[in-house]
Protein backbone atom coordinates (compact mmCIF):
# COMPACT_ATOMS: atom_id res chain seq x y z
CA UNK A 1 0.00 0.00 0.00
CA UNK A 2 1.13 3.34 -0.74
CA UNK A 3 1.25 5.93 2.05
CA UNK A 4 0.22 9.78 1.56
CA UNK A 5 0.41 12.35 4.05
CA UNK A 6 -2.75 14.55 4.48
CA UNK A 7 -1.87 17.15 2.18
CA UNK A 8 -0.58 15.17 -0.49
CA UNK A 9 -3.59 12.95 -0.31
CA UNK A 10 -5.68 16.04 -0.74
CA UNK A 11 -3.23 17.11 -3.76
CA UNK A 12 -3.82 14.47 -5.49
CA UNK A 13 -7.55 14.05 -5.62
CA UNK A 14 -8.34 17.40 -6.68
CA UNK A 15 -10.78 18.68 -9.58
CA UNK A 16 -7.30 19.66 -11.31
CA UNK A 17 -6.54 16.18 -11.31
CA UNK A 18 -3.82 15.20 -9.55
CA UNK A 19 -1.34 17.81 -8.62
CA UNK A 20 1.72 16.32 -7.70
CA UNK A 21 4.44 17.66 -4.99
CA UNK A 22 8.45 18.49 -6.29
CA UNK A 23 9.19 17.03 -2.68
CA UNK A 24 9.76 20.47 -1.41
CA UNK A 25 6.72 22.78 -0.17
CA UNK A 26 8.32 26.03 -1.10
CA UNK A 27 8.76 24.94 -4.87
CA UNK A 28 5.65 23.41 -4.73
CA UNK A 29 3.86 27.10 -3.28
CA UNK A 30 6.16 28.90 -6.07
CA UNK A 31 5.03 26.63 -8.89
CA UNK A 32 1.34 25.90 -7.87
CA UNK A 33 -0.60 22.23 -9.25
CA UNK A 34 1.71 20.36 -11.99
CA UNK A 35 -1.61 18.13 -13.58
CA UNK A 36 -1.81 16.11 -16.52
CA UNK A 37 -0.49 16.80 -19.29
CA UNK A 38 2.17 19.79 -17.33
CA UNK A 39 6.08 20.45 -19.06
CA UNK A 40 8.29 21.68 -16.47
CA UNK A 41 11.36 22.86 -16.29
CA UNK A 42 14.12 22.92 -14.22
CA UNK A 43 17.32 24.51 -15.36
CA UNK A 44 20.64 25.46 -13.91
CA UNK A 45 23.65 24.67 -11.81
CA UNK A 46 23.71 20.69 -12.70
CA UNK A 47 24.68 19.65 -8.85
CA UNK A 48 21.62 21.51 -7.74
CA UNK A 49 19.29 19.67 -10.31
CA UNK A 50 20.82 16.25 -9.27
CA UNK A 51 19.92 16.41 -5.56
CA UNK A 52 16.31 17.89 -6.77
CA UNK A 53 16.14 15.06 -9.50
CA UNK A 54 16.26 12.65 -6.28
CA UNK A 55 13.76 14.13 -4.52
CA UNK A 56 10.80 14.96 -7.46
CA UNK A 57 11.44 11.22 -8.35
CA UNK A 58 11.15 9.76 -5.50
CA UNK A 59 8.03 12.24 -4.49
CA UNK A 60 6.70 11.07 -7.64
CA UNK A 61 7.16 7.29 -7.31
CA UNK A 62 4.52 7.81 -4.46
CA UNK A 63 1.92 8.32 -7.02
CA UNK A 64 2.53 5.34 -9.23
CA UNK A 65 5.62 4.43 -11.98
CA UNK A 66 8.12 7.03 -13.22
CA UNK A 67 9.81 6.91 -16.51
CA UNK A 68 13.56 7.97 -16.02
CA UNK A 69 15.50 8.80 -18.38
CA UNK A 70 19.09 10.26 -18.08
CA UNK A 71 21.34 11.47 -21.35
CA UNK A 72 25.00 11.67 -20.49
CA UNK A 73 28.01 12.34 -23.08
CA UNK A 74 30.78 11.58 -19.89
CA UNK A 75 30.57 9.71 -16.93
CA UNK A 76 27.52 10.92 -14.42
CA UNK A 77 27.32 10.23 -10.74
CA UNK A 78 23.42 9.78 -10.70
CA UNK A 79 23.11 7.57 -7.81
CA UNK A 80 19.40 5.73 -8.35
CA UNK A 81 19.89 4.35 -4.63
CA UNK A 82 19.50 7.93 -3.55
CA UNK A 83 15.68 7.77 -5.70
CA UNK A 84 15.20 4.85 -3.20
CA UNK A 85 16.32 5.78 0.07
CA UNK A 86 14.20 8.49 -0.41
CA UNK A 87 10.92 6.97 -1.41
CA UNK A 88 11.48 4.81 1.04
CA UNK A 89 11.54 7.68 3.65
CA UNK A 90 8.41 8.53 2.48
CA UNK A 91 6.99 5.20 2.62
CA UNK A 92 6.29 4.98 -1.56
CA UNK A 93 6.68 1.64 -3.03
CA UNK A 94 6.00 2.97 -6.65
CA UNK A 95 8.45 2.29 -9.12
CA UNK A 96 11.06 3.77 -11.20
CA UNK A 97 12.01 2.72 -14.71
CA UNK A 98 15.35 3.94 -15.85
CA UNK A 99 16.81 4.66 -18.97
CA UNK A 100 20.37 6.17 -20.63
CA UNK A 101 21.33 7.78 -23.36
CA UNK A 102 24.80 8.59 -24.68
CA UNK A 103 23.50 10.28 -28.02
CA UNK A 104 21.16 12.74 -29.19
CA UNK A 105 19.54 9.48 -31.76
CA UNK A 106 19.25 7.66 -28.26
CA UNK A 107 17.52 10.11 -26.33
CA UNK A 108 14.98 10.58 -29.52
CA UNK A 109 14.64 6.87 -29.97
CA UNK A 110 13.90 6.35 -26.13
CA UNK A 111 11.32 9.46 -26.28
CA UNK A 112 9.48 8.16 -29.32
CA UNK A 113 9.74 4.73 -27.61
CA UNK A 114 7.33 6.46 -24.84
CA UNK A 115 3.74 6.59 -24.26
CA UNK A 116 1.06 7.45 -21.37
CA UNK A 117 0.26 3.41 -21.24
CA UNK A 118 3.98 2.60 -19.99
CA UNK A 119 4.00 5.55 -17.67
CA UNK A 120 1.92 9.12 -17.29
CA UNK A 121 5.13 10.50 -15.04
CA UNK A 122 8.67 11.21 -16.97
CA UNK A 123 11.22 13.21 -15.49
CA UNK A 124 14.47 13.89 -18.23
CA UNK A 125 17.53 14.68 -16.83
CA UNK A 126 20.02 16.55 -19.07
CA UNK A 127 18.28 15.63 -22.09
CA UNK A 128 20.24 18.31 -24.25
CA UNK A 129 23.65 17.40 -23.12
CA UNK A 130 24.46 16.27 -26.31
CA UNK A 131 23.91 20.36 -27.70
CA UNK A 132 26.63 21.58 -26.75
CA UNK A 133 29.07 19.06 -29.18
CA UNK A 134 26.38 20.61 -32.32
CA UNK A 135 27.48 23.63 -34.70
CA UNK A 136 24.56 26.00 -34.99
CA UNK A 137 23.25 24.35 -38.30
CA UNK A 138 23.07 21.36 -36.69
CA UNK A 139 20.46 22.14 -33.79
CA UNK A 140 17.74 21.29 -35.62
CA UNK A 141 18.51 17.50 -34.64
CA UNK A 142 17.21 18.87 -30.95
CA UNK A 143 13.55 19.19 -32.45
CA UNK A 144 12.52 15.59 -32.54
CA UNK A 145 13.19 15.62 -28.58
CA UNK A 146 11.07 18.67 -28.64
CA UNK A 147 8.52 17.36 -30.46
CA UNK A 148 8.01 13.98 -28.25
CA UNK A 149 8.09 15.62 -25.27
CA UNK A 150 5.13 17.58 -26.56
CA UNK A 151 3.30 14.50 -28.15
CA UNK A 152 3.84 13.06 -24.13
CA UNK A 153 2.40 16.10 -22.66
CA UNK A 154 -0.34 16.47 -25.41
CA UNK A 155 -1.69 12.47 -24.53
CA UNK A 156 -1.49 13.72 -20.46
CA UNK A 157 1.47 12.78 -19.05
CA UNK A 158 3.34 14.71 -16.35
CA UNK A 159 6.98 15.90 -17.93
CA UNK A 160 9.41 17.10 -15.20
CA UNK A 161 12.88 18.36 -17.05
CA UNK A 162 15.78 18.90 -15.38
CA UNK A 163 17.80 21.26 -18.17
CA UNK A 164 21.54 22.61 -18.06
CA UNK A 165 21.95 26.55 -18.69
CA UNK A 166 22.42 27.25 -22.61
CA UNK A 167 25.75 27.18 -24.26
CA UNK A 168 24.51 30.43 -25.89
CA UNK A 169 23.19 32.24 -22.34
CA UNK A 170 23.77 31.36 -18.86
CA UNK A 171 20.11 33.27 -18.66
CA UNK A 172 18.01 30.75 -20.48
CA UNK A 173 17.93 27.03 -20.65
CA UNK A 174 19.18 25.11 -23.04
CA UNK A 175 16.94 22.91 -26.04
CA UNK A 176 16.65 26.18 -28.31
CA UNK A 177 13.10 28.11 -28.61
CA UNK A 178 10.68 25.53 -29.55
CA UNK A 179 11.48 23.89 -26.34
CA UNK A 180 11.28 26.77 -24.72
CA UNK A 181 7.92 27.79 -26.15
CA UNK A 182 6.92 24.37 -25.60
CA UNK A 183 7.46 24.24 -21.57
CA UNK A 184 4.54 25.44 -19.66
CA UNK A 185 6.16 25.99 -16.22
CA UNK A 186 9.94 27.25 -15.91
CA UNK A 187 12.03 27.47 -12.93
CA UNK A 188 16.09 28.96 -12.89
CA UNK A 189 17.86 27.64 -9.88
CA UNK A 190 21.07 29.03 -9.05
CA UNK A 191 23.37 28.60 -6.12
CA UNK A 192 23.49 31.81 -3.80
CA UNK A 193 26.18 32.06 -1.03
CA UNK A 194 27.99 29.11 0.24
CA UNK A 195 24.70 26.57 1.09
CA UNK A 196 21.71 28.89 -0.66
CA UNK A 197 19.77 28.34 -4.14
CA UNK A 198 17.43 30.81 -5.69
CA UNK A 199 14.39 29.27 -7.64
CA UNK A 200 13.40 31.90 -9.87
CA UNK A 201 10.63 31.15 -11.58
CA UNK A 202 10.82 32.44 -15.35
CA UNK A 203 7.45 30.91 -17.15
CA UNK A 204 4.31 30.35 -15.89
CA UNK A 205 0.63 30.12 -17.50
CA UNK A 206 -1.01 32.35 -14.84
CA UNK A 207 1.59 33.88 -12.80
CA UNK A 208 4.30 36.41 -13.18
CA UNK A 209 7.79 36.07 -12.13
CA UNK A 210 8.63 35.57 -8.64
CA UNK A 211 11.14 33.47 -6.58
CA UNK A 212 11.94 31.95 -3.00
CA UNK A 213 15.17 31.33 -1.45
CA UNK A 214 16.21 27.37 -0.64
CA UNK A 215 19.01 25.85 1.62
CA UNK A 216 21.38 23.20 -0.13
CA UNK A 217 20.82 21.19 2.64
CA UNK A 218 16.83 21.16 2.70
CA UNK A 219 17.06 19.87 -0.75
CA UNK A 220 19.26 17.58 -0.12
CA UNK A 221 17.30 16.15 2.75
CA UNK A 222 20.03 17.25 5.30
CA UNK A 223 17.67 19.25 7.48
CA UNK A 224 14.57 21.03 7.86
CA UNK A 225 14.32 24.68 6.34
CA UNK A 226 13.51 26.78 9.16
CA UNK A 227 12.52 30.12 7.11
CA UNK A 228 13.78 32.81 5.14
CA UNK A 229 17.28 33.83 5.76
CA UNK A 230 18.38 37.80 6.15
CA UNK A 231 19.96 38.66 2.86
CA UNK A 232 23.44 39.35 4.39
CA UNK A 233 23.99 35.83 5.25
CA UNK A 234 23.67 34.62 1.25
CA UNK A 235 26.28 37.04 0.55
Amino acid sequence: MIMLSIPDFLARYTADGYCYSTGLEELDELIGCISGGSVIEFYGDLDVLVSLSYRLVARWSCYGNVALLVAQSSPLLYDFYEIKKRALLENCQGSVTVSRSFRIEDTTQLLSEANTGMSRSYVLFDPFVHAVELPPKERWRLNPVVRHIRRLSGHGARVAIFNRYSVFSRSQPEGGSLYRHSVHVSVMLEKVGKRGVKALLVKHPSRGSTSVFLSIDEIEGRAEWVGQALLSEWL
